[in-house]
């Protein structure tokens, strides 16, 4: 079963040498997923967060790879090439002293409607103008690149109320996505309604207590 929580102080180190063994290669790394919301919103990791993330472009992937050397010299281990295959090269997993870290790759893709996208993952993509260009925050006396407009891409992936702390509430999957999963599987159709209920009745209950504190 998988911690519900990491070591602070393990994490921020482990953060720093990934950003340093990266960067001292040449390859630019960014705060991501549930770090960057952290980063954005508490200033600190989330509370309930398991494992930190980090995002990289893929066309840095062959030089990522690289740097496996240079990664273990520092007591990391990798998990696995890839949890996806080498193609698709959704994310990548480091490890050190019981904190984990996974790594991104941000690709460029095309969309025929919606024109130029970079994609986070398997199920998610979002504007340009968030990973054209990165920009540098501080994070727990330390400096890290961050997409640009962070706050408005937390937005874009965890909706208006990205601001509200819940335990493990996703972020946004594309609408084409989930329509090849209801094609490829019509009788979960219930399952994802109920899930879909109970994650607004979540999100309501923790907006109310919000509402209670301020």
């Amino acid at each position: 079963m998988k911690q519900s929580f990491f070591d602070k102080t393990i994490g921020l180190r482990n953060l720093v040498d990934t950003r340093d063994i990266l960067e001292g290669a040449g390859i630019p790394m960014f705060l991501h997923w549930g770090t960057l919301l952290g980063a954005v919103r508490e200033r600190d990791f989330i509370p309930h967060d398991n494992d930190i993330d980090v995002g990289f472009y893929f066309s840095d992937v062959d030089r990522f790879l690289a740097l496996k050397p240079s990664f273990e010299a520092k007591g990391f281990e990798f998990i696995g090439d890839g949890i996806y295959n080498r193609k698709d090269g959704y994310i990548y997993k480091v490890i050190r002293d019981g904190v984990d870290i996974d790594l991104f790759p941000a690709r460029k893709v095309r969309h025929l409607f919606k024109g130029r996208l970079w994609q986070l993952d398997e199920r998610t993509t979002v504007p340009p103008r968030f990973l054209d260009s990165l920009e540098d925050v501080d994070f727990l006396g330390a400096k890290f690149r961050v997409p640009a407009d962070p706050i408005g891409l937390m937005r874009n992936l965890y909706g208006k109320t990205w601001n509200i702390p819940i335990a493990d509430y996703p972020a946004r999957v594309d609408w084409f996505v989930r329509v090849q999963k209801l094609v490829a599987s019509p009788l979960r159709i219930p399952f994802y309604v109920i899930r879909f209920i109970k994650t607004r009745m979540k999100l309501k209950s923790a907006g109310r207590r919000q509402a209670e504190k301020s």
